[in-house]
């Protein structure tokens, strides 16, 4: 769904799979080089913020879009953007993100009116 969301996104031109990261999140690591579409594919190069030892306890309590993408950006690097496929959800965390920031509204709710929701 959150693929469909960005692409969705993208149709309506208000934001781009060529997009840098840097666009949205500017103080992200590294954001200048990767793309939305590399997030996408899984070709970031972004380590797994999902995969590390404390993520259990600490995803026990709600977090925000925000603070997976806080985490996200101290997660050591797989590769350089662009290069190599690896299956991170940090890649979706920030994925989330950027539909919250492009549309103004919380991820649920734009997934909810936008994917989910059925016209009469």
């Amino acid at each position: 769904m959150t693929a469909a969301a960005i692409l969705l996104l993208a149709e309506e031109r208000k934001l781009s799979l060529e997009d840098k990261l840097s666009k949205f999140v500017p103080d992200f690591p590294n954001g200048g080089k990767i793309t939305v579409e590399e997030l996408l594919t899984h070709y970031s190069g972004l380590g797994d913020a999902s995969a590390q030892p404390d993520y259990n306890e600490w995803s026990r309590f709600p977090q925000t879009t925000a603070a997976l993408v806080e985490r996200a950006k101290k997660i050591p690097r797989q590769s350089e953007p662009g290069t190599t496929y690896f299956y991170s959800n940090s890649n979706y965390h920030i994925l989330a993100f950027l539909i919250e920031k492009v549309s103004g509204q919380n991820y649920g709710d734009f997934l909810e009116q936008k994917i989910l929701s059925r016209p009469e």
